[in-house]
Protein backbone atom coordinates (compact mmCIF):
# COMPACT_ATOMS: atom_id res chain seq x y z
CA UNK A 1 0.00 0.00 0.00
CA UNK A 2 1.08 3.37 -0.97
CA UNK A 3 1.86 5.99 1.65
CA UNK A 4 1.92 3.24 4.45
CA UNK A 5 5.15 2.97 6.79
CA UNK A 6 6.16 2.30 9.94
CA UNK A 7 8.18 4.34 12.42
CA UNK A 8 9.70 2.48 15.71
CA UNK A 9 6.88 -0.39 15.99
CA UNK A 10 4.02 2.08 15.23
CA UNK A 11 2.47 2.12 11.56
CA UNK A 12 1.44 5.08 9.81
CA UNK A 13 -0.39 6.76 6.84
CA UNK A 14 0.76 9.74 4.16
CA UNK A 15 -0.79 11.18 1.42
CA UNK A 16 1.71 13.98 -0.46
CA UNK A 17 -0.45 16.75 -2.05
CA UNK A 18 0.41 17.72 -5.05
CA UNK A 19 1.79 20.93 -5.51
CA UNK A 20 -1.08 22.39 -7.65
CA UNK A 21 -3.18 21.82 -4.64
CA UNK A 22 -0.83 22.64 -1.57
CA UNK A 23 -2.54 26.04 -1.53
CA UNK A 24 -6.61 24.28 -1.47
CA UNK A 25 -4.97 21.54 1.19
CA UNK A 26 -2.95 24.07 3.12
CA UNK A 27 -0.16 21.87 4.00
CA UNK A 28 2.48 19.53 1.28
CA UNK A 29 1.20 15.96 2.95
CA UNK A 30 -1.23 14.58 5.36
CA UNK A 31 0.58 12.34 8.14
CA UNK A 32 -0.80 11.02 10.64
CA UNK A 33 -0.47 7.66 13.33
CA UNK A 34 -2.38 4.86 13.03
CA UNK A 35 -1.75 4.20 16.84
CA UNK A 36 -1.16 0.37 16.15
CA UNK A 37 1.56 -2.31 15.57
CA UNK A 38 -0.59 -4.77 14.07
CA UNK A 39 -0.04 -4.44 10.52
CA UNK A 40 -3.26 -5.90 9.69
CA UNK A 41 -5.31 -3.75 11.52
CA UNK A 42 -3.16 -0.50 10.24
CA UNK A 43 -3.95 -1.07 7.02
CA UNK A 44 -7.41 -0.66 7.21
CA UNK A 45 -7.06 2.09 9.37
CA UNK A 46 -4.68 3.71 7.00
CA UNK A 47 -6.70 3.22 4.49
CA UNK A 48 -9.78 4.97 5.88
CA UNK A 49 -7.37 7.60 6.48
CA UNK A 50 -5.89 8.19 2.60
CA UNK A 51 -9.73 7.75 1.28
CA UNK A 52 -10.97 10.83 3.60
CA UNK A 53 -7.69 12.75 2.79
CA UNK A 54 -8.12 12.08 -1.10
CA UNK A 55 -11.69 13.01 -0.62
Amino acid sequence: MDGFFQRGSVWWARLAVPARLRGTAGRREFVQSTRTSDKSVARVIASALLANWRR
